[in-house]
């Protein structure tokens, strides 16, 4: 006869469709009694879940009272968690992200029974679809931030989302504009009405939204500053000023000369809109009143911005780059003239230097060949041979070491019993040329074995 189970053991059993049911019975976080069940393809895989579930409740780890299916927890996440504590546009991407693919694979699983293998076999298959690296790679950062919260609860006993094998992505490199580029565009739009727009993209690299959300109140002439403190954004199909995307997005910079010049024209634009459409114009208190804005004083779209720029392009045969790659081309010109990458990050606005760093500093032609070029000079100022130089500070100071030889007084000085004269300019000469003739050999000598080591490299490949 089969032993009968302990209280508290669980059953297993099998059923109609093939598949093995258990159940145990395991308290909740209310203090009740709660029948848990579990399903597997075998008696062995269900008994293991089992006996993790028991395991649990032994630590101390309560069951949920609610039976959450993993797309209703995802909307919880993103009400209560998500759209409390980050910003709209992050709530508006998170959303996306869960209604257009987790939801529709998984939604309908329930959390406790969402597995590795499982959520693996999942991604695996919208990689098989076509969903390309960096959407599944949005999906994995979504997923896994969502059940760290229901870990966090208590509601799952491991985050599976940190289980699945990352794809392979690897953003793609923003283009840039070389200086003579920058300088054609400018040349092309300066009658065009986002001129001022452009112009100010290109001094400063500012994020668009930050650019249509400068306010006159930003710009104080007598301090020659501008400051960015705001941004205009789209969110869930409205135009809105919203707060910056960090801390330090929030700053404060020179007011350049031909910055100067677009926002006075700038200026006498718009009051001469504002003029023309009279009670039709968008009124803003004082201080509020935007730079940029439409011919009814209402804020600019971003993606109209985007367009006139694309429409310039694509017209004047300009090498085809986005918008926001101009910032990338600040942040290049910034560096050609010797910026330091701390001040870059400064005057972009970044949180953390490495954004600056690996993705909007970039190499160019103009910077590569600089840089050979002093490497160059390395050489053509050290090869003294056949050719004639100016002697560089190091040689002076060289020679000045090597010739400093104190006689005595004027005319003789008395070393032991030999009465010397002081040095004459004719001696002074001689040595002159023997460090010359020394730091020469030294060179050839140097040149000569890099010479052997790159024909012993070739020779062995």
């Amino acid at each position: 006869m089969a032993r009968r189970n302990a209280n508290g053991e669980g059953s297993i059993y099998r059923r109609k469709d093939g598949r093995y049911e258990g159940a145990v019975y395991l308290r909740s976080h209310s203090g009740l009694r709660k029948r848990v069940r579990v399903y597997g393809r075998t008696r062995g895989e269900v008994h293991a879940k089992l006996l993790v579930l028991k395991t649990n409740a032994e630590q101390g780890i309560l069951i949920s009272d609610k039976n959450w299916r993993v797309g209703d927890f995802l909307e919880y996440w993103l009400i209560r968690v998500v759209e409390r504590s980050n910003r709209a546009t992050t709530f508006e991407r998170y959303e996306t992200v869960i209604r257009l693919h987790l939801k529709p694979g998984l939604g309908q699983i329930f959390l406790r029974d969402l597995s590795g293998p499982l959520t693996q076999g999942y991604f695996d298959q919208k990689a098989a679809d076509g969903c390309s690296p960096a959407t599944l790679q949005n999906m994995r950062k979504v997923l896994r931030a969502a059940l760290s919260e229901a870990e966090r609860l208590e509601l799952v006993f491991r985050n599976v989302a940190k289980l699945i094998r990352p794809a392979k992505y690897k953003p793609k490199e923003g283009a840039t504009w070389t200086r003579d580029e920058v300088a054609r565009f400018l040349h092309l739009t300066q009658n065009e009405p986002l001129y001022p727009v452009f112009l100010l993209k290109i001094l400063y690299g500012f994020r668009l939204g930050e650019l249509l959300g400068l306010r006159w109140s930003d710009v104080d002439y007598t301090r020659n500053t501008i400051s960015v403190r705001q941004q205009v954004q789209r969110i869930r199909g409205k135009l809105r000023v919203v707060d910056l995307k960090t801390e330090a997005s929030a700053r404060t910079e020179t007011l350049l000369g031909l910055a100067i010049e677009a926002l006075a024209s700038q200026k006498m634009a718009q009051e001469l809109l504002r003029g023309k459409v009279g009670d039709a114009w968008h009124e803003q208190p004082t201080t509020e009143r935007l730079i940029f804005t439409t011919r009814t004083g209402k804020p600019v779209e971003p993606r109209n911005v985007n367009r006139a720029f694309s429409r310039i392009c694509r017209q004047h045969g300009l090498r085809k780059i986005k918008l926001h790659e101009i910032r990338h081309t600040n942040a290049t010109l910034q560096k050609l003239v010797g910026a330091h990458d701390r001040d870059i990050q400064a005057n972009l606005g970044h949180a953390d230097i490495n954004t600056t760093r690996k993705i909007y500093l970039h190499s160019d032609e103009e910077s590569r060949n600089q840089a050979l070029q002093k490497v160059e000079r390395l050489f053509t100022r050290s090869a003294g041979s056949g050719r004639c130089r100016q002697p560089q500070s190091s040689d002076a100071e060289l020679v000045e070491t090597l010739t400093s030889i104190n006689f005595g007084a004027p005319g003789w000085t008395r070393t032991n019993d030999l009465r010397l004269r002081r040095g004459s300019s004719n001696s002074l000469e001689i040595r002159l040329q023997s460090v010359k003739e020394s730091a020469a050999d030294r060179t050839r000598t140097w040149l000569l074995g890099c010479v052997a080591v790159n024909a012993a490299f070739k020779s062995h490949h």
